[in-house]
């Protein structure tokens, strides 16, 4: 009885504060993004304006507040920093309020640390400070972007965030350089700077933000007003021993009316201007059948082996040319012309015994290239336009003098490529808020090649013609058109995307052998040398992309289903063969932000490649003086499977950025590549044999700015196993490679007038074959330590020390230390600078590889001591 009696006295009392109660709930939106917003005081106030009740949202934006009190002509009062501040009358309505807030131009979480890097995040839109991460001896953007963690900037220029290569890099919001980073961040004064904003989920077309689902990865320079209104570049000229030059005319503007950016480049000092073209020169394997040999790039800076003299001319223009509309140009020209040494021993680990190739090679290289790129484009919120059209030159001539393990061999060959396309992307928004989307690009290419070769490799394959040299001709003209229409429905739970795809590539490949005696040319008395395939695939594709988001998810579940028919045929060899294929690729990627700073993403792919016409011709190619090509298979096919688990952290305030990956990938294939390996030549032939290859992975990346000691910490990690099967000399081995790559490097200040800098590589690789207990190890570490120091206001002396270790068992190690040192005096708006690399004089270079069942150690002949003295004239 008692218990019942305080039971009842608990209700009652329960039921006495309850009664007369009222719920205010909802959630805070922001209107860009229609995510959640933290950390917003939501008040409820009378009509005189007390304080009612007060509440803070939660990490999904959702608040809730009871009160009692009479809410007549009562309102709702919203502060956060970074939105414009809300109030409105409460109605009716009590619970389920869905209130958006506007964005401001106010940053969040600024850093308020005294002398600290200041960087802010609002929304997916990381904004990096310039003045607080630059340092009075930079000289371009690029050398900011080393300090600024979760940024990373490779040596041609590329920039990659948390691990990822960014899609668009653009100044003030213009794509002035088309992709072309490396001219960004090499010449872009840090001075006219201001800000650097990092773009997460970025979508180019403004039509489609937020309607798309998008992983890709912006970077925006934001100009300083005052910059906007003058000419800045420089004027380099330098001269040094031995006989070396350096010079450099830029220019550039960037404001609303007009955007430019202009380089004229020329050296000898082994700075390689072809990186600057790569976007546009970057070839498939169809391009390159043929080749003067085997030779790799040493693991050092190009400048300390490349022996080179080149220029490059660089315009980019852009232009607004009515309302919304805009005109840009770029236009590019290289020469360039460079030569590498080079000595190198290949071992072949066979069953039946080691098989090993030594050469010594001396190659020139001569290159001219010319590029031009016209696009005109309208990007707004309600419609986008896009037609850009490209055309391009390429002929290069390449010789080498090789001596290999028979006489003397001397190589010739001659590319000359042609290229036009054009790109046209239509996508404008209906009435009823709907979208059509349409696209159209087409491609012609043209390269013709001939190699000529003394090697004597191939005398027993032409026997009994007797001759002095192969000549080899190759060109695989190509064209290619694909077109899509699209309709998209961007609103509902679900957005939908139907698209219609229609394509068509034709190609050629026709080849054929020459066999010079003297003045005579000859023909083989093989049948075999000749191709004339024609080559044509057709293909039609229906897909449906279906976007969901919901809160803090967002994903995406693309659908296509294409039919393919593939038909090739040369009468040389009675061959006419056709298939049809029906293929279902699906994919599927989802995010989930776990917190405001931190997401979780995973995706799936699944892809075809059916190979081109390289894989399917008949006749005889020889692609080097001891290598020669041909196929027997029939239609193949590689099927890939994809898996990408991805985390990723970026805590703004704390200066602190992580990132782990983990994937995993299964490519099967109906075909097989056989080499065959004799003492003098090899031979490599596209077979149909199944085969599987899997690969995984594990990559860790962690920055941190330390507040306490002014250091900024970068620390990667990347992991690595692959396992396949190869068909060697008739023989299927099963390979498995494993790397572990560790990349520790800091960057801390001293005083103010030190500086040190440090980065480094520790890369351990293991490679195995079948059940061998062969030791295939290797171990390399790369080091390298610059030592800026301000000796007086305007004088710099800056140490670049570089260590290189290379231990493999049963081989001797190699150790090498170089030494670089460069003065700089900075008077009159000028800097006049004294540059000397390699110190040491060292002159040879020697490395160890492994790739599968081969050993290599090469031996590269570098440039020696250089010293340069340089003056540069800051155009402001």
């Amino acid at each position: 009885m008692p218990n019942n009696f305080v039971l009842f006295i608990c209700f009652w009392l329960c039921g006495y504060f309850s009664y007369g109660q009222q719920q205010i709930s909802g959630v805070l939106l922001d209107n860009t993004s229609k995510k959640g917003i933290r950390a917003a005081s939501v008040n409820l106030k009378s009509s005189d304006g007390k304080v009612i009740s007060f509440k803070i949202t939660d990490a999904l934006g959702h608040f809730e507040m009871i009160t009692s009190k009479d809410l007549t002509n009562a309102h709702i009062e919203i502060n956060h920093i970074g939105y414009k501040r809300f109030s409105q009358a409460l109605g009716s309505q009590l619970r389920g309020l869905q209130i958006i807030l506007e964005q401001t131009n106010i940053l969040l979480e600024e850093v308020k640390v005294k002398s600290a890097p200041k960087i802010a995040r609002r929304g997916d839109t990381l904004n990096y400070n310039v003045a607080g991460f630059a340092d009075p001896n930079d000289r371009t953007i690029g050398d900011v972007l080393k300090r600024m963690p979760g940024l990373e900037v490779l040596e041609n220029g590329e920039v990659k965030y948390q691990g990822k290569s960014v899609s668009n890099f653009y100044i003030d919001g213009d794509d002035l350089l088309a992709g072309k980073y490396g001219l960004g961040t090499k010449s872009i004064s840090p001075d006219i700077v201001k800000d650097i904003q990092v773009i997460s989920h970025h979508e180019h077309i403004k039509l489609l933000k937020n309607k798309r689902y998008s992983d890709d990865v912006a970077l925006n320079l934001v100009i300083k007003e005052e910059a906007k209104l003058m000419l800045s570049g420089k004027i380099m000229l330098g001269m040094g021993i031995p006989k070396h030059f350096d010079g450099e005319l830029n220019t550039m503007m960037f404001n609303k009316k007009v955007k430019f950016l202009n380089v004229l480049k020329a050296n000898n000092i082994g700075q390689d201007l072809a990186t600057y073209m790569e976007e546009t020169r970057s070839q498939a394997k169809i391009d390159n059948l043929l080749s003067l040999g085997t030779i790799g790039n040493p693991p050092l800076e190009k400048r300390d082996y490349l022996k080179n003299k080149t220029g490059l001319f660089d315009f980019n223009f852009s232009k607004p040319i009515k309302r919304d509309w805009s005109l840009r140009t770029n236009i590019q020209g290289l020469y360039d012309r460079n030569n590498i040494h080079y000595e190198g021993k290949n071992t072949y680990y066979t069953e039946k015994g080691d098989i090993s190739f030594h050469e010594i090679q001396i190659s020139k290289i001569k290159t001219k290239a010319a590029i031009g790129q016209v696009t005109v484009e309208s990007n707004t919120d309600h419609f986008y336009f896009k037609n850009s059209l490209t055309m391009g030159l390429n002929n290069e001539d390449s010789e080498s003098s090789i001596s290999s393990d028979t006489r003397p061999i001397d190589n010739n060959i001659q590319h000359r490529s042609k290229t036009i396309n054009n790109q046209l992307i239509y996508v404008p928004e209906l009435k009823n808020g709907n979208i059509i989307q349409v696209q159209w690009f087409s491609k012609y290419y043209t390269k013709p090649q001939r190699l000529s070769s003394s090697t004597e490799v191939f005398n027993d394959l032409f026997y009994p013609v007797i001759f002095d040299k192969i000549i080899q001709h190759v060109n695989v003209p190509t064209f290619n058109t694909v077109a899509s229409l699209g309709y998209r429905i961007p609103t509902g739970k679900i957005n939908q995307y139907y698209s219609i795809n229609l394509g068509v590539e034709s190609q050629r490949l026709e080849s054929n052998i020459k066999l010079l005696q003297g003045e005579k040319i000859l023909d083989p008395l093989l049948d075999s040398t000749i191709n004339r395939m024609n080559w044509l695939r057709t293909s039609s594709e229906f897909s449906a992309h279906y976007t969901w988001n919901k809160e803090r998810f967002n994903s995406n579940l693309s659908l296509p289903i294409a039919f393919i028919h593939t038909r090739f045929e040369d009468k040389n060899y009675q061959l006419n063969n056709w298939k049809n294929l029906i293929q279902f690729t699906p994919s599927f990627s989802a995010r989930y932000h776990i917190g405001y700073d931190d997401e979780l993403a995973f995706s799936y792919k699944n892809s075809n490649n059916l190979g081109n016409i390289d894989a399917v011709y008949r006749g005889l190619i020889i692609q080097n003086y001891r290598t020669r090509s041909y196929n027997s298979s029939a239609n193949p096919v590689t099927r890939n499977n994809d898996f990408l688990l991805n985390y990723k952290l970026g805590q703004s305030a704390k200066l602190l950025f992580f990132h782990f990956g983990l994937g995993y990938g299964l490519k099967s294939t109906n075909n097989m590549i056989a080499t065959t390996v004799t003492d003098s030549l090899t031979a490599t032939q596209l077979i149909a044999k199944e085969n599987s290859i899997h690969s995984y992975t594990a990559t860790i990346g962690f920055d941190k700015y330390l507040f306490k000691l002014g250091t900024l910490l970068k620390l990667k990690f990347n992991w690595r196993r692959s396992n396949y099967n190869q068909l060697f000399n008739n023989e299927i081995l099963p390979f498995a490679i494993t790397s572990y790559e560790l990349q520790p490097a800091f960057n801390k200040k001293f005083l103010r007038r030190i500086e040190l800098d440090y980065n480094s590589s520790i890369n351990l690789s293991f490679s195995s074959q079948g059940n061998t207990s062969s030791d295939r190890r290797i171990l390399f570490i790369t080091q390298s330590m610059n030592f800026p120091i301000n000796i007086a206001k305007s004088v710099l002396l800056k140490w670049n020390l570089q260590h290189l270790f290379n231990k493999q068992p049963d081989y001797k190690n190699t150790n090498y230390l170089f030494c670089n040192i460069m003065t700089r005096y900075s008077r009159w708006g000028m800097d006049f600078e004294l540059d000397i690399r390699n110190i040491a004089n060292i002159k040879r270079f020697e490395t160890n590889a492994i790739t599968a069942n081969i050993q290599s150690q090469n031996r590269y002949e570098l440039n020696g001591r250089t010293a340069l003295i340089r003056g540069i004239y800051y155009i402001k």
